[in-house]
């Protein structure tokens, strides 16, 4: 994940975060957690962390959990997630639904069924009113986060899954991979 002002890299090795800072092209601070993330994702000077079946929250300038969700909601393999308006709310995937969470309640906010399985999934960093999917057959969607949840935008652009969605922090482009072997950029 990239912090938004391109400053920091945080990367997940078995249970440890690693921030890198990259101005100065060095280790800045290693996190240590007792799980294994499988997906991260930054906003502000938090830091989201997608393990098993849960997520955390963490402060990027402590280090320090502010908050943990999921073990009490009985989630089960989490396998992307996104924070979404400064933070305030989690979308996590699961198979063809994605689920919206508020980070201040732990509370689940919303809901959005998609027709597909979810490949990867992206969230604007200075856009809180919509959120990207890329599925397994080649497709990237553009879906609105007011209910009632609707698609903005379909995409066919690959011709297989869309492995990896990323927003750059500041500017509107969308980079995405896909077992194609191909990276597309799009604006």
């Amino acid at each position: 994940a990239l912090s938004e002002n391109d400053e920091y890299l945080f990367s997940a090795e078995d249970s440890r975060i690693i921030m890198w800072n990259l101005d100065l092209g060095k280790i800045e601070r290693i996190i240590d957690q007792a799980v294994t993330c499988e997906d991260l994702a930054c906003i502000g000077d938090k830091l989201l962390l997608g393990y098993r079946n849960g997520f955390k929250v963490l402060n990027t300038k402590t280090g320090q959990a502010e908050r943990s969700l999921g073990v009490d909601l009985k989630l089960e393999e989490v396998k992307f997630c996104c924070l979404i308006a400064n933070g305030e709310v989690l979308a996590s995937v699961k198979e063809e639904k994605i689920f919206l969470w508020s980070t201040q309640k732990g509370n689940l906010v919303g809901e959005i069924r998609t027709k597909e399985e979810i490949a990867s999934l992206a969230c604007p960093a200075r856009d809180s009113s919509v959120i990207f999917t890329g599925t397994k057959k080649g497709k990237i969607v553009a879906w609105s986060l007011s209910a009632p949840y609707n698609v903005l935008n379909l995409v066919e652009g690959h011709i297989r899954a869309v492995t990896d969605l990323v927003q750059h922090p500041t500017d509107s482009l969308l980079l995405s991979q896909s077992e194609d072997g191909e990276i597309k950029l799009w604006s």
